[in-house]
């Protein structure tokens, strides 16, 4: 007789039944995930705010490629409008 096994996600926070999981990037820069109840998601969703846009200031981004040397052209000399 084969018994059934079931898998039960309990909150991180108020052990009740978990419904959703929650991923997020912490001060380390790793992904995390939480398993949080419908009461502490609905917290997390009014505590919260939007994600600002562009790049956040003091995050240096690497360069992929080196600057090319460029060889200076020689200018060429600006004609004079000759007046009638």
């Amino acid at each position: 007789m084969a018994t059934a096994m079931r898998e039960v996600l309990i909150c991180d926070f108020d052990d009740q039944l978990a419904s959703a999981t929650v991923n997020f990037m912490g001060p380390d820069g790793k992904m995390h995930q939480l398993d949080v109840c419908a009461g502490t998601l609905r917290d997390f969703i009014r505590k919260s705010h939007p994600p600002r846009r562009g790049r956040r200031p003091g995050i240096v981004v690497k360069r992929t490629a080196a600057k090319k040397a460029t060889t200076k052209k020689a200018s060429t000399r600006k004609r004079s409008r000759k007046r009638a």
